[in-house]
């Protein structure tokens, strides 16, 4: 994790020529996720949000902690956050277009055969604090989170823990720092797939930046631009297609 690493996007209008409200700098606060926001201000979803407000507003990306990155925006130090769920923060205001969609996975033991959400039904679930899995998974579950995810493996193996659920990704690198003797146990299964979001302040600038964002994005999905950008990084794009706003 890199924090406080700020970069400054260069090819950006004065704020005079800007839509109303829009502010002239936007600070955008995200985790470091492999491929999405890099701290090197490379991602997709970094390389999304330069097609939608360059020329309109400066854009300042900063990595951090994502409870912290949350945290900043509430408080209005912070225009907005990635990869929030829909509705995740009830002070913060969200827009129609998603970014992305999260693929859930569990990490379990293999003998558990866990392919579905509906099988986590009263198990030992867990994830990283501040994720609030229990949300977004539809069915009643002993939850618990964890401020990191080192011991992991071993309650899992131990049999103090059903399964962990993170993005796919997370949980294949957690997996991939097991044990060969751990690994062997285990098994990574996709559960579920949660629309991710770009979440602004509850601010009047926050506000004009969700409305704006919203606009955009319905032009570069009918221009095809969106498409480009995860063609360009390799990312998944049969999931998007799934959570567009209805009726696009």
């Amino acid at each position: 994790m890199v924090c406080g690493v700020f970069l400054t996007l260069a090819g950006v209008v004065s704020h005079a020529d800007s839509p109303p409200l829009l502010p002239a700098k936007t600070l955008i606060a995200s985790e470091v996720w492999t491929g999405l926001t890099e701290a090197d201000g490379r991602g997709m979803a970094w390389d999304l949000l330069r097609e939608v407000f360059t020329g309109v507003t400066e854009l300042q990306f900063e990595s951090m902690p994502y409870t912290r990155s949350v945290g900043l925006v509430l408080q209005g130090q912070r225009h907005a956050w990635v990869g929030s769920y829909i509705n995740e923060e009830p002070q913060a205001v969200y827009p129609r277009w998603p970014i992305d969609a999260d693929r859930l996975g569990a990490l379990a033991l293999a003998k558990r055969h866990i392919s579905r959400a509906e099988q986590l039904k009263d198990m030992r679930v867990g994830s990283l604090h501040g994720y609030k899995m229990d949300q977004y998974i539809p069915v009643r579950m002993q939850y618990q989170e964890f401020p990191r995810t080192t011991g992991v493996v071993n309650m899992l193996v131990r049999d103090r823990l059903d399964a962990y659920i993170d993005g796919v990704v997370e949980v294949e690198e957690i997996l991939a720092r097991a044990t060969p003797e751990q690994a062997a146990l285990l098994a990574v299964h996709e559960v579920a797939q949660v629309p991710l979001y770009v979440a602004f302040s509850d601010t009047d600038e926050g506000r004009a930046l969700r409305d704006y964002f919203d606009l955009r994005m319905d032009e570069l999905y009918r221009q095809g631009v969106i498409r480009k950008v995860y063609e360009r990084w390799d990312w998944p794009y049969a999931p998007f297609v799934k959570v567009v706003p209805q009726g696009e």
